[in-house]
């Protein structure tokens, strides 16, 4: 009886010493390439790709997101007060820098009346909201800017780039129309 008492306290410690242990880990990516772009039409919800020619009616967003590749798996242990911690937590190595992103189009656009040239960085719109982190970038051409805005009858082509912490640039392109 005594043994069973020893072999149920020894199963007991490991298996008690299991739920307290963990093991976690930091999975480190890398952007490593220009990756996708889309544009979201927010008022038909269209959504187009690089590869068509989307028409948008309305408020739209231009998101790009980058290439990312796996640069390396730590694992680490300790103990814990839970066995709540078994997810990875997820680090990019080379973010992107929001105050190198530039958004231009290849064609005039009129603003307030005024033509804005080809080439022109649109990041300094008033109206134009964006925000870039970790590994995104997403450019909001709201309502209120899409009122003050006006296009032709053609084929848009909007180039968005940005730089990383270690001075890649990214850069993608896409076009669409406006109705």
């Amino acid at each position: 009886m005594k043994n069973l008492q020893k072999t149920f306290f020894i199963y007991f410690v490991m298996i008690s010493f299991t739920v307290i242990m963990y093991s976690c880990c930091d999975e480190n990516y890398r952007i490593v390439g220009n990756g996708s772009i889309a544009i979201y039409d927010l008022t038909t919800s269209g959504y187009f790709d690089n590869d068509s020619v989307g028409i948008v009616t309305g408020r739209f967003t231009i998101e790009m997101n980058p290439e990312l590749e796996m640069a390396a798996v730590r694992m680490k242990s300790g103990l814990i007060s839970s066995a709540f911690a078994t997810s990875c937590d997820e680090t990019i190595e080379n973010e992107v820098v929001a105050s190198t992103l530039k958004i231009t189009c290849d064609k005039a656009i009129t603003y307030e009346g005024d033509s804005v040239a080809p080439g022109t960085n649109l990041t300094s719109l008033e109206e134009l909201g964006f925000s870039a982190s970790v590994a995104y970038v997403m450019i909001d051409f709201p309502d209120a800017l899409m009122e003050k805005l006006e296009f032709a009858d053609k084929v848009y082509q909007f180039t968005v780039s940005i730089n990383t912490t270690d001075d890649m640039v990214l850069q993608n392109s896409i076009s669409t129309r406006f109705e």
